[in-house]
């Protein structure tokens, strides 16, 4: 006999008339199982990609990553103002270069353009708006909701119905549509 210590199975070295799943099946020892008692011969079925591992592996990286709409919409929002600032910094360059007939122009342009541009971007928005997030997310996490992504608590307040069952996990045992 071989035993594994992988959910208490004890593992044989027969074979398995049945065709159960990977994990139901009992002479399979995975990658991370120890040796308890006994001493067996194995071999390798699958390697890489090809293992159960491997293919979890590569569901995961097939999911592709959506972005959420508070993320989109500061990325319009500083877009918006970065189009802004250019159009500012530009205007600013060319009506110092005219007032001064195009002498002095690195000034002009050093002054009217790289500062307006530098001023014009919003460096703290970001920092702004993740501790914004965090603040709001110690603050449900003492109402016992717990928030994964901080990103989702944008989503979240703009939520009008939620459904759940009655499994207690959201709604204390109690089948209820808010």
């Amino acid at each position: 006999m071989y035993f594994c210590d992988k959910d208490a199975y004890d593992y044989t070295h027969e074979a398995v008339t049945t065709y159960p799943s990977v994990f139901e099946a009992r002479n399979v020892a995975f990658k991370g199982s120890f040796c308890l008692e006994g001493d067996g011969i194995g071999i390798v079925v699958r390697t890489g990609k090809y293992t159960v591992l491997g293919y979890i592996i590569n569901i995961r990286q097939q999911v592709s990553k959506t972005r959420s709409k508070l993320k989109m919409e500061i990325d319009e929002f500083v877009n918006f103002i970065s189009i802004l600032a250019l159009i500012m910094a530009t205007v600013f360059f060319m009506f110092g270069s005219i007032i001064n007939n195009f002498q002095n122009v690195l000034d002009h342009f050093i002054i009217g353009f790289l500062i307006i541009i530098v001023a014009n971007v919003p460096q703290g928005l970001p920092a702004m708006v993740i501790s914004q997030l965090a603040i709001i997310g110690r603050r449900l996490a003492s109402k016992n909701v717990y928030i994964k992504k901080l990103d989702i608590i944008d989503e979240l307040g703009a939520t009008t119905v939620v459904a759940t069952d009655k499994t207690g996990t959201l709604t204390q045992n109690m089948m209820d549509i808010t």
